[in-house]
């Protein structure tokens, strides 16, 4: 597929490439993913290494087989017969059925035209097994048997890999980029180890993967491999370097000639780019910054005179009804001072912890902001701004630059700490992760275009992708607000799931 060209300029405080992946533990798997990395390559030479060994094993007893097979019989004569001469038929019996007197009268010569004959089509249908590994594949020269189309960038356009096998590659980049046992390797050492890498882990997914038509019993052949890769997906593996000598010349046929291996590592950089994202945005001068002012205007201040729930018979009154809509649908929570974290029960729970000792109606104030106000402001903060020319500017991004919002609910948590001077800390902490997505046929991001048609169906499933985002809100006994850093951690919303 050919994408769209990078962004020239990226978003500041957006890490655009697979480096951002470390020193976030808000996202971040296990500290086990060095083993894990480690052990899925390994895993996967291993089962190599076992199937080759398997199914030489085999051909080896069906060409000791076919072997056993060919090798001439001594027809059998009975006792009072004359005894055979060389190149004269067998003497008739009488009463002997024709079927087998044809059969003692076959020639040694015929036997073994017969018997060379099985076993040459044995041969054949053996392609040379031997004992390949990947690493010997992979450390190979690999060559691209069609002709390739690059963008205005320069970068190859890999229409003949799929999808899952492009996610795959810049998967195994980033993992290389946080296994510690490639840390120290610089310059070409590292490059060539990276090459290896990600060989290993195409020829892996394309001969033994879940989706590979690959024929199992030819593993063992570099032939029938290299059949398989060239029609499948275009690829070749040379045995050895070309010569100079045939090298193409021209400066616009030598791309064409590289080394496939290095269009991998191309590849899996640029689709790592935008994988992992760490976003601020201060809302402490929120009046300074026009299109700040305007979304709070809208998301928070006009449903206080406006509010759109209305309360029910029986309802209290101190707090505002959004929020009680709201109370059973999210988490709320306090924390006291030693650390510890209770969740609230009910609503009387929190006005209680809340209390309002300067009679400003600090409950009412809390809650305006604890209920689904405050996740608005931040949906249209994140992905409704544009610049100069009305672009869509968001801090999520595809890997080649285009713009996109999250569309799937966010699972929001509201917890409370206050102080000793009374002053209430609101802690909204949102989080989104579409593990399965694809299962439930959940569309999880909107591709986010300019004069974009908002009844337009824009949306896109992005599977695997996880995102935190938090904000603290103080409120002071007298009633007054501050407004802290809004921050977005997110990681795998660079790629579209095919």
């Amino acid at each position: 597929m050919k994408t769209k060209s990078p962004a020239q300029s990226p978003m500041a405080q957006v890490e655009q490439d697979g480096y951002g992946v470390k020193n976030h533990p808000e996202i971040v798997d296990d500290s086990s993913d060095d083993e894990q990395v480690a052990a899925s390559l390994d895993h996967w030479e291993q089962r190599f290494d076992e199937e080759v060994s398997h199914y030489l094993a085999l051909g080896q007893k069906r060409r000791a087989l076919e072997k056993k097979r060919a090798s001439p019989k001594e027809p059998v004569r009975p006792q009072n017969a004359e005894p055979q001469r060389k190149g004269v038929g067998a003497p008739e019996i009488p009463g002997e059925p024709q079927l087998h007197r044809r059969g003692r009268a076959a020639t040694f010569r015929e036997t073994l035209r017969g018997g060379l004959a099985r076993l040459s089509r044995t041969s054949l249908n053996q392609d040379n097994m031997q004992a390949l590994t990947l690493g010997e594949l992979s450390g190979s020269r690999w060559s691209y048997a069609r002709r390739l189309e690059f963008d205005a960038n320069g970068f190859a356009v890999l229409d003949n890999l799929p999808p899952k096998i492009k996610h795959a590659m810049a998967a195994t980049y980033r993992e290389f980029l946080n296994d510690k046992r490639y840390g120290v390797l610089q310059g070409q050492e590292r490059e060539q180890q990276l090459k290896l890498v990600l060989a290993k882990k195409l020829l892996a997914l394309t001969l033994m993967g879940a989706d590979s038509e690959f024929d199992m019993a030819r593993i063992g052949s570099a032939s029938a491999i290299n059949r398989y890769l060239s029609e499948k997906f275009g690829l070749k593996i040379d045995s050895e370097p070309r010569s100079p000598r045939n090298q193409p010349s021209s400066a616009q046929t030598q791309p064409e000639s590289a080394d496939f291996r290095d269009l991998l590592v191309q590849e899996a950089v640029l689709r790592s780019r935008n994988y992992q994202v760490n976003w601020a945005m201060d809302l402490s001068n929120k009046d300074t910054d026009p299109f700040v002012r305007k979304i709070y205007t809208e998301t928070i201040e006009a449903p206080k005179k406006n509010e759109a729930v209305s309360k029910v018979p029986g309802q209290r009154t101190d707090v505002m009804a959004t929020f009680q809509r709201d109370f059973p649908h999210s988490t709320y929570e306090a924390e006291a001072e030693d650390g510890s974290i209770r969740r609230f029960n009910s609503v009387d729970e929190f006005v209680e912890f809340i209390g309002d000792p300067q009679k400003s109606g600090l409950p009412a104030k809390v809650s305006h902001f604890a209920c689904q106000n405050t996740g608005m402001l931040i949906k249209n903060l994140l992905f409704t701004k544009t610049d100069d020319k009305d672009q869509p500017q968001s801090p999520l991004q595809l890997f080649d630059g285009t713009p996109i919002a999250i569309s799937t609910s966010p699972k929001a948590t509201y917890r409370l700490k206050k102080a000793a001077d009374g002053t209430v800390t609101l802690i909204y902490r949102s989080e989104v992760d579409t593990t399965g997505a694809s299962a439930l046929k959940k569309v999880t991001a909107r591709l986010l275009t300019a004069h974009q048609d908002k009844d337009a169906d824009a949306g896109v499933l992005i599977e695997d992708a996880r995102a935190v985002i938090t904000l603290d809100i103080d409120f002071r006994p007298d009633g007054t607000e501050r407004i802290g850093t809004l921050q977005l951690r997110a990681e795998g919303w660079n790629q579209i799931t095919q």
